[in-house]
């Protein structure tokens, strides 16, 4: 018969994977989620005053790709996606 501490040590360890990786999932959907702070765009207009308002939607929209690729790739080092997004 299995000892009873290690049958608690295993539903601990499912515990912690499975709630590691709920966290893991909300992070991705408050990255999807959340929104820029207001007057951001406006902020990237009087520094790139050559962007459209549609440009500047799309620089935000790498900006949010990269955090995403930045949390999936596990936290390492990814380069920014363009000196606009870097800017933003």
């Amino acid at each position: 018969m299995i000892p009873l501490l290690v049958v608690v040590a295993i539903l601990v360890a499912i515990v912690f994977v499975l709630w590691r990786r709920q966290a893991w999932l909300a992070r991705g959907q408050f990255i999807r989620g959340a929104s820029f702070p207001p007057g951001l765009l406006d902020r990237l207009a009087k520094r790139r005053p050559e962007l459209s308002l549609k440009d500047r939607v799309l620089v935000s929209r790498a900006l949010r790709q990269y955090f995403l690729v930045y949390h999936h790739g596990g936290y390492r080092f990814v380069s920014m996606p363009s000196q606009a997004a870097d800017d933003l």
